[in-house]
């Protein structure tokens, strides 16, 4: 458990200067933060450590220019399980440092935190996509292909204005959570970032109810009711960024998703929620049922003894995966001469070497190389490269209900800055090319 989160700066001058803390109550001596500062500086290198001694229990993470964020536990807990969510939190903090703004957002952060540990690995995607600059960069380098440092710091300095900003830590945390790459370029001094994977967010019908292994639906009239609602939402429905972000945010919450997970298993009557009590004690059972319906998650239909049942109308996935897109765009930016060829070859190499791909693929990164070194003529490129990925990877979901896939790819793709919320204008593009 965490007891108390401190987020400190260095100043050569001043030495530590409390920026928040959470709870207010909670103190730290100072020959305590100088002991942990002195282990970051002994360390070398911006990152996390752990340091158990007497009483205290304690992890910090250190972003490598001046910003420190600490938490106290309690002494059962062991501090090294933290490492991974202090480095998400202090990732968030780059875009809230405003230090008016600290005190307001820090019991947020304290919340999740504490929530971490039990988030399964489908949370803990969710909590990596919900930063605002990962779906920014991802946007980004879906569009160009590849940026170079300098682009995608120019790029979130005119989007975010941070008042605060270690780049370098941003670029480590995508790296390590193998979002993005970089690699040097023959005759470049700025190395290239490119996509090692995309995060595929979208609601999916929930198809876990008729799985051949699923308990059958309450009666046949609760089956006929439940696909009509199915196929009127998904008839209307938009892939977008600004519901991936709202129903992630309602995801990360540790008892609605725990109410899901239960839907994704049967309809429920409200009875049947309360045996999640035994878990969560404060659970407002009535609450979380206003939120999924109000969202569109689930829906309320009478059986013909009119007993009402709660039923899942909209599942969701998060996944990680290659961008098998990628190569057309390299491809189509090869054709247009929108990128220079070694560019191109340098990532087309790095995919390649480090990305564990299908035979289809490779081959297909070998014809490109050998089409940009040989400097051939243009290549035949598939226009929907993007749509085609969404529908190779959820297309299947929807054939349980009878909706084609072709109406999600009408209603999304086929609109103006696909799933975009980022507002990028034409003096933004121009000096990303200088």
């Amino acid at each position: 458990m965490v007891l108390g989160i401190f987020i400190w700066g260095w100043d050569e001058r001043e030495g530590f200067k409390l920026l928040g803390k959470y709870p207010n109550e909670f103190d730290v001596s100072e020959k305590l933060l100088m002991h942990l500062y002195s282990q970051h500086e002994f360390s070398g290198n911006a990152g996390f450590i752990s340091l158990q001694s007497g009483v205290d229990n304690i992890a910090s993470y250190y972003d490598g220019v001046s910003l420190y964020l600490v938490i106290f536990l309690s002494n059962a807990e062991d501090p090294d399980i933290y490492e991974e969510i202090l480095e998400i939190s202090m990732y968030d903090i780059f875009l809230k440092y405003e230090t008016q703004y600290i005190e307001v957002f820090l019991p947020k952060i304290f919340e999740i935190i504490n929530s971490y540990q039990d988030y399964t690995v489908e949370q803990k995607l969710m909590m990596v996509y919900a930063r605002e600059i990962t779906h920014f960069i991802l946007e980004w380098l879906r569009n160009e292909v590849s940026l170079t440092k300098i682009d995608i710091e120019l790029l979130i300095r005119d989007q975010f204005k941070p008042e605060y900003m270690n780049f370098e830590s941003i670029l480590r945390f995508l790296r390590k959570n193998n979002i993005v790459r970089s690699r040097e370029v023959n005759g470049d001094a700025n190395d290239v970032i490119f996509l090692a994977n995309d995060i595929l967010v979208a609601r999916i019908p929930p198809v876990s109810l008729y799985a051949s292994d699923a308990p059958d639906l309450p009666s046949k009239f609760i089956e006929v009711a439940h696909r009509e609602l199915v196929q009127k939402f998904f008839g209307q429905y938009i892939i977008s960024i600004e519901d991936n972000i709202k129903l992630i945010n309602l995801l990360l919450d540790p008892e609605i998703y725990a109410v899901i997970r239960l839907f994704r298993q049967s309809p429920l009557r409200r009875e049947d929620l309360e045996k999640l009590r035994d878990r969560y004690n404060d659970l407002d059972i009535d609450y979380i049922l206003k939120i999924l319906y109000e969202n569109n998650i689930i829906a309320c239909i009478q059986d013909g003894n009119r007993k009402e049942y709660f039923i899942l109308i909209t599942d969701f996935i998060v996944k990680k995966l290659f961008p098998s897109y990628i190569i057309d765009k390299i491809q189509n930016s090869y054709n247009l001469k929108t990128k220079n060829n070694n560019v191109l070859l340098s990532i087309l190499q790095g995919i390649y070497d480090t990305t564990e791909i299908d035979n289809n693929l490779k081959k297909k990164i070998r014809q490109t190389k050998k089409g940009i070194e040989k400097l051939l003529g243009p290549f035949k490129t598939e226009q929907n490269s993007l749509e085609l990925f969404y529908r190779e990877n959820i297309g299947d979901y929807w054939k349980e209900f009878d909706i084609s896939f072709n109406l999600i790819y009408e209603n999304s793709f086929k609109i103006p800055n696909f799933v975009s919320i980022i507002e990028i204008t034409p003096d933004m593009v121009e000096r990303m090319k200088k």
